[in-house]
């Protein structure tokens, strides 16, 4: 498995991965900590990887790093081969991402007119033939062609994985994809993940969720203060269920 804790450590399996991360840090002007400390990470191409952590613990700063949104104060990530900060608009182009659930949604267009928009933002060709199948995909036919002002916070969240997967990217970032979800939501989420897992494509998610994260993760890694102090293979190093007691011992906060 791969090693996290240093840029030396870091083992890269395979000629390609998906995701590389070398020393890492991220510090916010007048925050006292840094919000990444030397983090390192390997994702295979194909792999679902996710991100266990308590809030502040730095998944999402780890994301939207990895997703060109921010620069780290120090050290290189690439994703898909392209740098996030020299060639972020590769990486734009190779990422779909979803943070804060429906955030960023046009409340005052229709789901398939957010859907067509941000295709047209990625330069996708058959405009119309992918909005459709993102359509279909997330079962959008009967509310595509409604205001999304209207939605439940389900439907806004089918609408922004829609909006996320319309240029086909190879490589989804996905923040708290299911927070204040229903049961019902949160399973299209998840079976959403576990397609994409089945088609080889990289998912990096972060989630409170152990029992979420074992059904859909070939691996997680336990984000704590900025650093990644674990990682497991749910179904292979531990048994299921048992993802909860290993964030415990891991993080200090339970027997």
């Amino acid at each position: 498995m791969v090693s996290h804790r240093s840029e030396d450590s870091v083992h890269v399996i395979g000629a390609s991965p998906s995701v590389m991360v070398r020393g890492v840090t991220k510090r916010f002007p007048g925050m006292p900590h840094a919000a990444l400390c030397g983090l390192s990470l390997c994702v295979e191409r194909g792999e679902v990887l996710g991100l266990l952590g308590s809030n502040g613990a730095g998944k999402t700063t780890l994301l939207r790093i990895l997703s060109g949104l921010l620069r780290p104060s120090e050290g290189t990530a690439t994703v898909g081969g392209f740098d996030t900060v020299r060639d972020s608009t590769a990486v734009h182009a190779a990422v779909g991402a979803l943070f804060g659930g429906a955030v960023g949604l046009y409340e005052r267009l229709t789901a398939r007119e957010n859907i067509r928009y941000f295709a047209s933002l990625n330069g996708v060709n058959e405009i119309e033939q992918q909005t459709d199948q993102m359509v279909a995909l997330f079962g959008l036919e009967d509310f595509a062609d409604r205001l999304v002002h209207g939605f439940s916070s389900g439907m806004k969240q089918r609408t922004a994985l829609a909006r996320a997967m319309v240029h086909q990217p190879h490589i989804l970032m996905l923040d708290e994809p299911t927070t204040g979800l229903d049961i019902t939501a949160a399973i299209v989420v998840q079976e959403f993940v576990l397609r994409c897992r089945s088609e080889g494509r990289t998912v990096l998610i972060s989630s409170h969720n152990t029992g979420e994260l074992e059904r859909v993760c070939s691996r997680v890694v336990v984000v704590r203060d900025g650093a990644i102090v674990a990682e497991t293979r749910p179904g292979v190093d531990i048994a299921t269920g048992e993802l909860r007691a290993f964030y415990l011992r891991a993080t200090g906060s339970g027997a």
